[in-house]
């Protein structure tokens, strides 16, 4: 047999997503595999076979690995696919949110295709990514009269950094 490997790595790119156009393998004999980074000891995102047209699969980094094993024995008409180099996106709403004096917790919803990361220094405030998508915000009473306001930023890679306000009352 035989086997040939494409090294898809976009410059730039937040991740990478495969997308078969047409696909037509000798099933059980001539297998296209798709891994999640630069080489065949990365994680399998897929193994494909036969006739039928896979799903598009996308990398959670910045290289994907096709490798393509054939038998050399029935001719098919083999396959094609088009990548596309997704660009890093942060985005976070609301941009700010305002709460009552007493202690509790607010959420701020997190879109991103990246691994993001979140600080602050207020000293009466605690923020803490919960999952992929929620920003948890925890906050002291404020036993003050006055109004008082803290920015949290929220920042990954190849991406402008993103300020979130809390405003508390008095």
């Amino acid at each position: 047999g035989m086997s040939c490997q494409k090294l898809i790595q976009p410059s730039g790119a937040a991740n990478v997503t495969l997308t078969f156009n047409s696909f037509a393998t000798e099933s059980g004999y001539d297998f296209v595999k798709v891994y999640d980074g630069a080489t065949t000891t990365s994680p399998l995102l897929g193994q494909f076979s036969g006739t039928s047209l896979p799903a598009a699969v996308t990398s959670t980094g910045t290289s994907m690995l096709i490798e393509f094993t054939t038998d050399n024995g029935v001719v098919a008409a083999g396959w094609s696919a088009t990548y596309t180099g997704n660009t890093p996106t942060l985005s976070v709403t609301p941009e700010s949110t305002s709460v009552n004096s007493a202690s509790g917790t607010t959420t701020f919803t997190v879109t991103s295709n990246i691994e993001w990361s979140v600080s602050e220094s207020s000293g009466w405030l605690t923020a803490i990514k919960t999952d992929a998508t929620t920003l948890a915000v925890s906050y002291d009473e404020n036993t003050s009269i006055d109004l008082r306001s803290s920015e949290i930023t929220v920042s990954g890679a190849g991406v402008s950094s993103q300020n979130i306000r809390v405003n508390q009352s008095g």
